[in-house]
């Protein structure tokens, strides 16, 4: 699938900032702003420290982008599963959404495993 794979902020007067990824160009790396690669970001939430959690629908993961426009990883990724589990050992098959909670837990919508981890 080919798509914009980039992260971009839309301002209240309407002004387009690329903040990470590259349009044309998908992938999973991690890095800073346009250096770092996203494949299908398809979700996205803000905590209160204005950190971006974004899932990453192709590449199985979800992925924080903070200060400084730093993007890592923070689960998921290595291979598509439906396995609980810390950071990179957990698997989604396809995650679509994703919303934190007041106790800043974050919850996501894994499609098709028709599941909701946290």
């Amino acid at each position: 699938m080919k798509g914009n794979s980039a992260v971009r902020k839309i301002s209240a007067d309407g002004i387009v900032t690329a903040l990470a990824g590259e349009a044309v160009n998908q992938g999973s790396l991690n890095g800073i702003g346009t250096n770092a690669l996203f494949n299908y970001p398809i979700g996205i939430t803000v905590n209160d420290e204005n950190e971006l959690f974004i899932v990453d629908q192709l590449a199985n993961s979800v992925r924080k982008l903070s200060s400084g426009n730093l993007v890592s990883t923070i689960t998921g990724g290595r291979s598509v599963g439906s396995i609980d589990g810390p950071g990179s050992q957990a698997q989604f098959r396809f995650p679509a959404g994703c919303a934190l909670d007041k106790d800043g837990d974050l919850y996501v919508t894994d499609f098709s495993n028709n599941t909701i981890e946290r």
